[in-house]
């Protein structure tokens, strides 16, 4: 079985990259507000508390041991507050951090805790322990916009123990 889990999957992109797994034989979890699908779950993403656990929750009910391929795709986000942060409140700036750059490596780190006995398999035949997947997702969704100090701290997150 091969499972996707998406964040921001309820319209645009999301939705389309949602309904495309579907018609791909995904098993699909998806985390957004809205939770407009029968495979969506309803979390705040601005929220790391409650969203943390609802999606641990979520992939615990997951068949991990039948599990044959892990797409994670983090699609949510949210352009407000556009502008300077100064002018904005804290609660504003704070949500925005949380749902653009907090919630995607809560998601990821609650994935790789559940399949963490999983191994995947690159396009070059090598194996890929989970963090070593986390930090490659890292790299090709946030490094250009990384600038070094932060590009280590994200790598040292993902490392394993």
């Amino acid at each position: 079985m091969r499972i996707a889990i998406v964040t921001g999957g309820s319209r645009g992109l999301g939705r389309a990259l949602c309904e495309q797994l579907s018609t791909r034989g995904y098993k699909l979890i998806e985390f957004s507000r809205t939770a407009p699908h029968p495979y969506s779950v309803s979390t705040d993403l601005s929220d790391p508390d409650l969203s943390r656990k609802k999606v641990r929750h979520a992939l615990l009910s997951l068949k991990r041991d039948a599990c044959d391929g892990l797409l994670v795709i983090h699609n949510a986000g949210t352009l407000t507050p556009i502008g300077p942060a100064a002018s904005k409140s804290d609660a504003a700036v704070l949500a925005n951090i949380n749902t653009n750059f907090v919630s995607a490596l809560l998601v990821l780190s609650e994935v790789m805790a559940t399949f963490q006995s999983i191994v995947q398999r690159q396009a070059d035949g090598e194996l890929v322990a989970p963090d070593r997947v986390a930090q490659a997702v890292l790299r090709l969704v946030a490094e250009p916009t990384l600038v070094p100090g932060e590009r280590y701290a994200a790598s040292a997150y993902f490392s394993a123990p």
